[in-house]
């Protein structure tokens, strides 16, 4: 009767732990794609990307886009 009891304790602290990593997990999931959709965001504007990256001046010809 006793080991049962401990299988079963066992098992349930397994299983609220894994319950709170994977909360954990999928919050930072999804912090990371709202930075990812922001950064993206910000790096639209010249002002902020010629701030953020040096790769626009190494550029030969730039890029100007225009629309029509």
């Amino acid at each position: 009767m006793m080991e049962h009891w401990r299988k079963t304790k066992h098992y349930s602290d397994f299983s609220a732990w894994s319950d709170r990593m994977e909360r954990l997990i999928a919050r930072g999931i999804g912090i990371l794609l709202i930075l990812l959709i922001l950064s993206q965001l910000v790096l639209q504007f010249p002002i902020v990307r010629h701030w953020l990256t040096t790769t626009d001046d190494a550029e030969g010809v730039r890029f100007h886009y225009r629309a029509h």
